[in-house]
């Protein structure tokens, strides 16, 4: 995923096609980004993005990927997810009290999609599990990483 000058120009996976006896599943992993905003402020999220649509929509939360039958998740799906800010099960009413939603429209000027985040708001957050970047025991292997990151800026 990209965001050039405050417009997408390039697009997020969402699907992975299930083998095995799993071959008629798709798991849907949101992949996180780095993003900078016209006033210079980093921020770390997990992203959606749909190929029809010139949004971003971004959570703070890493989750798990959906796994259902549907080849690609819409726009609309996404932003229904819900969350909770108080205890107990959401009953399927979005306006029940206490959910709110989990994907916002992302207000970025310039951001690169990677991942698996590693650090969020300087806290050890390893989201691999939820991105499905590296399977196994991968990300434990020795091969080439790259980083990105931003530090606060002392005036």
């Amino acid at each position: 995923m990209v965001i050039k000058n405050g417009k997408l120009i390039g697009y997020n996976i969402h699907t992975i096609a299930g083998r095995g006896k799993d071959t008629f599943t798709y798991r849907h992993p949101f992949g996180s980004a780095i993003g900078i905003s016209k006033e210079s402020k980093a921020d770390v999220v997990w992203t959606f993005t749909d190929s029809s649509e010139k949004n971003v929509y971004e959570t703070q939360w890493s989750r798990a990927p959906v796994k259902d039958s549907l080849k690609e998740l819409s726009s609309s799906y996404v932003k229904s997810l819900k969350y909770s800010s108080s205890p107990g099960p959401f009953n399927g009413n979005i306006k029940q009290k206490g959910f709110r939603n989990v994907f916002h429209k992302w207000k970025i000027q310039t951001a690169i999609g990677g991942g698996p985040v590693l650090l969020q708001n300087g806290e050890i957050k390893i989201a691999n599990e939820e991105e499905l970047k590296f399977t196994g025991k991968a990300i434990d292997d020795k091969h080439p990483r790259t980083a990105m990151g931003i530090q606060k800026m002392v005036t």
